[in-house]
């Protein structure tokens, strides 16, 4: 009834090419993907995305690209650069050959910061075992590394260090 009542007013213009009229872009159909869709004067325009020009509904990281063919048609492909998000510093995002993308947690002992390693439950942490932890090791003195903090253990006092010499509980060989 509405389309016909326009056309009877825009009588020319509708005998020539079909015609949609419309009250919003809403009442316009077709896809979107490669197409700016429009009401414009109560009647559905078309545009067409230029050939090679990427969709303006591409999603970031969903490991795709939407390329438009010039002509309202589109193609998808894989894009390994367009990596998913992660929340943290140790998850690895990937994409898969055939575009779907994941998040990972990073290898355990993974460098994550200036002295600091991914543990195996995917944390940032000072270490996951003692050699990762600053200093050196002696008769007296070891490094630990317990719920992935670092610390020392001192050999008790008393203990012989060699040559004679003794632990003093601190760390020391006198």
């Amino acid at each position: 009834m509405v389309r016909l009542l326009v056309c009877v007013l825009w009588l020319a213009a509708c005998q020539d090419e079909q015609r949609i009229v419309c009250g919003t872009v809403a009442d316009c159909p077709g896809d979107a993907t490669c197409t700016a869709i429009e009401c414009a004067g109560h009647i559905c325009k078309y545009n067409n995305y230029p050939d090679q020009s990427l969709s303006p509904l591409n999603q970031p990281g969903d490991c795709k690209q939407i390329a438009c063919d010039g002509q309202g048609g589109f193609i998808v492909m894989v894009d390994m650069t367009d990596l998913p998000a992660t929340s943290a510093q140790c998850e690895l995002a990937r994409c898969s050959a055939d575009g779907m993308p994941s998040v990972t947690a990073a290898q355990t002992g993974t460098s994550c910061g200036s002295s600091m390693y991914c543990s195996d439950t995917g944390s940032c942490v000072e270490c996951i075992g003692p050699l990762q932890c600053p200093g050196s090791d002696s008769a007296c003195a070891s490094r630990t590394c317990i719920n992935n903090g670092c610390g020392i253990a001192y050999t008790a006092a008393g203990t012989s260090c060699g040559g004679g010499k003794h632990c003093d509980g601190a760390g020391a060989c006198s």
